[in-house]
């Protein structure tokens, strides 16, 4: 483009001859002579017009560009000339304006040589005023490839240059810009087209971007793209993204479209962006909670300072995409897997488990967790946001509460170790009772001959003495807090000793006696005279309640069964039953509804269950009486106390 200030000199002078017959010009026209074969590929024409839009000037690129004589283009319209088209022309006789925008304005329309054939042209135009003002002419600039044949407009990078926001430019073959838009202009600074057009593009950029994105050989064949420093007129920096792609003219000639997108928003954009994470990371920081996020994978995506203390990363990349379950546990893993289930579904969970730092701590985690949607790729897959506690030492301090509940429990069995001598009487009465009828029957039949019958009874007697015995042994170790001596039994065999035992008992009483023994029932650890003494317990009490019974209605059923690694024992009668005022109170010291007993029966049995890691629990039937129901796991102690606490 001619700058307007060669212009203004040219009009200034008066010294342009009407009509240049020879194709010449003066300044203005030179200028823009040199400017296109400064342009190479580009060819440029100047041709001024009067103010009703008759050609009185042109340069050799007009005369090149039409194709014809002096005398076929002098003195007529321009836009017949250039058999411009209807719907174009009214841009060539509107908008005389000098503002900036109208200088500089380009309109891209087809123009035809004297032959017809059309090739696409850019045009600009500038007013030039006398000393009062008023429109005496028009120059106007068109620029083309030479020896373009196009179809069509699109057939040539020319019609890319539409005004726009986009700011673009086309550079040959070999990175030399030929064109720029007003928006590329404004954006670098420049005030005129041609301060840029003839030098090389990476002109627009700092020194130093040598980036593959700016490869004219990679754009041949493919759209490269990039962020890049962009330097202004006046040596400003800026960032841009480029886009460059080759094209190829009718002439199959090579041409290149470059655009630009000022950046400046988008960095204004992440800079914000990036201060909001640092904000957030900062809270997050400050927490004296671990905060940490979990893809459904079980891979950590992110986690606080707080949450590297206790996992004893020195850094977060140390961790980061871990698999967590490396860090949980082995026997939490299945419960932090659901607690990771729930919290992706979208439900709020509570999960406690155990892990294992880097440096080998272990630690008792609470975990609060909810999930989380945006955070991966897919913006609908949902994370758990976990915050997370380290209750250790809570942990610890439950363990010495527990411990300090067991001797305050011990001081208190010491305190009734009065009430607890009279019950020896009470445990002891029935195998002491047994003895009696056995020795009386071993008296009665000594007086005749010897008999296995009474080698049998001599037998039992025996048996019921080492049982008194034990009961003492282990009602002395229970006053002291002696844990069970836990031995290897099969219950059912235990069961059947017991009701060997009760025997006599049951047959005073009129009662019968059914069972239902499951036959696939394991060995478990119990202590056995504990156990024994405990359903012996629990048959008498039955006994005693059907005592009101007729004798034909009073039955014993007692049943084993195996249910999820505990054994279930049930002793069912059919007398009473119980009542809705002694049922809260069934397992206290003290409490009995008998004339003659302690009420200390079933408070014993419950200690020795509960001590084995089992519970103990009373049912009125449907029908008539109640149900005593035992369950115990297969192993006595803190495993058995785990699992009863386990159980809802």
């Amino acid at each position: 483009m001619v700058e307007p200030r060669d212009l203004q000199i040219a009009s200034a002078s008066r010294s342009i001859p009407s009509p240049v017959t020879n194709g010449g010009g003066s300044g203005g026209f030179l200028v823009a002579e040199r400017l296109g074969s400064r342009r190479n590929a580009a060819l440029t024409a100047m041709i001024a017009t009067d103010r009703e839009g008759l050609v009185t000037q042109f340069d050799s690129g007009a005369e090149q560009l039409i194709q014809a004589s002096a005398a076929s283009i002098l003195g007529r319209a321009l836009v017949d000339v250039f058999q411009i088209a209807d719907e174009d022309r009214a841009w060539f006789f509107g908008g005389e304006s000098n503002s900036e925008d109208a200088k500089h304005k380009r309109f891209p329309c087809r123009v035809c040589d004297a032959a017809g054939q059309a090739r696409y042209a850019s045009w600009s135009r500038l007013a030039l005023q006398d000393a009062s003002g008023n429109v005496e002419s028009i120059v106007f600039t068109a620029i083309c490839q030479p020896h373009s044949r196009p179809e069509s407009p699109a057939a040539t990078p020319w019609c890319f240059l539409e005004d726009g926001d986009q700011a673009m430019a086309i550079a040959d073959s070999s990175g030399t810009i030929l064109s720029a838009n007003r928006s590329l202009i404004d954006l670098w600074g420049f005030r005129y087209e041609s301060e840029i057009v003839g030098q090389r593009f990476t002109r627009l950029f700092k020194r130093g971007n040598t980036d593959d994105d700016l490869n004219l050989q990679r754009a041949q064949s493919e759209l490269t793209s990039g962020r890049h420093t962009a330097i202004t007129r006046d040596g400003s920096e800026f960032f841009v993204e480029t886009a460059m792609f080759g094209i190829k003219t009718a002439d199959n000639e090579l041409s290149f479209i470059l655009l630009f997108k000022d950046l400046k928003e988008v960095i204004q954009y992440e800079q914000e962006i990036r201060a909001y994470t640092e904000r957030l990371q900062a809270i997050l920081n400050s927490s004296p909670e671990c905060v940490k996020i979990v893809d459904k994978d079980c891979r950590l995506l992110e986690m606080n300072s707080a949450g590297l203390v206790i996992v004893e990363a020195a850094s977060f990349k140390d961790i980061e995409n871990a698999n967590v379950l490396e860090i949980v546990e082995p026997e939490s893993h299945a419960i932090f897997l659901k607690g990771l289930s729930d919290a992706c579904a979208g439900r709020q969970t509570l999960i406690e488990f155990g892990i294992i730092g880097l440096n080998g701590t272990h630690r008792w985690m609470e975990t609060h967790a909810v999930g989380v949607k945006g955070l991966k790729e897919d913006p609908e897959e949902m994370c758990m946001l976990a915050v997370t506690r380290d209750v250790t030492e809570q942990q610890k301090a439950q363990k010495q509460l527990v411990a300090l509940r067991d001797k305050l429990a011990h001081f208190a069995r010491l305190g009734t170790l009065g009430e607890l001598a009279s019950g020896l009487s009470h445990e002891l009465n029935q195998p002491l009772a047994a003895l009696e009828l056995y020795a009386n029957a071993a008296l009665e039949m000594n007086e005749e001959q010897q008999s296995e019958m009474r080698a049998d009874c001599l037998r039992r007697v025996s048996q019921q003495a080492l049982l008194a015995g034990e009961i003492v042994k282990r009602m002395r170790s229970f006053v002291k807090g002696s844990p069970p001596r836990p031995e290897r039994v099969q219950l059912n065999s235990l069961v059947t000793e017991v009701i060997k035992i009760c025997e006599t008992d049951l047959k005073s009483n009129g009662v019968s006696i059914k069972t239902d023994l499951s036959w696939d029932l394991p060995e478990m650890e119990v202590d056995k005279i504990q156990i024994q003494q405990v359903l012996i317990n629990l048959i008498r009490n039955a006994i005693e309640a059907m005592g009101s019974q007729p004798a034909e209605s009073r039955l014993i059923q007692v049943e084993t069964t195996l249910h999820q690694a505990r054994i279930c024992l049930r002793v069912k009668d059919t007398g009473e039953g119980i009542g809705p005022e002694v049922s809260d109170k069934l397992f206290m010291p003290f409490q009995t509804s008998k004339a003659d007993g302690l009420g200390l029966g079933l408070a014993i049995s419950q200690n020795v269950i509960e001590s084995h890691g089992g519970r103990i629990r009373a049912l009125s039937n449907l029908d008539v009486g109640a149900t005593f129901e035992v369950e115990l796991p297969l192993r006595a102690g803190r495993q058995g106390e785990r699992d009863a606490e386990a159980r809802p």
